[in-house]
């Protein structure tokens, strides 16, 4: 199956829709991009497996894997997405303004 993100990038942030077999699924949030520097940006555009985990923090989520230079770059849900944002994706309900990051 596979999953495509389309995204948007601002200066402080970065705004993806996210689809499986060209169907929305939810909209994301990334950080801005800075070189794909762990922690501070978004992943670099390109092909992953994606596989489920499961972890204490964060329940039930998703890995991205083979991402250069990273380790388990997440998707996941979370209730605070301005202060978790932390070089992973996470899916929200919606975009409400241009990423303040």
């Amino acid at each position: 199956m596979e999953w495509v993100l389309h995204r948007s990038y601002y200066p402080k942030g970065t705004h993806g829709v996210l689809q499986v077999h060209g169907r929305f699924v939810c909209f994301c949030m990334e950080q801005p991009w800075q070189d794909s520097s762990k922690a501070l940006s978004c992943i670099p555009e390109g092909r992953y497996e994606v596989l489920p985990r499961l972890s204490q923090q964060y329940g039930h989520h998703l890995s991205l894997n083979d991402v250069p230079g990273r380790k388990q770059v997440l998707l996941h849900a979370d209730k605070d997405a301005l202060h978790e944002l932390q070089g992973g994706i996470l899916p929200v309900l919606e975009l409400t303004g241009i990423a303040q990051g």
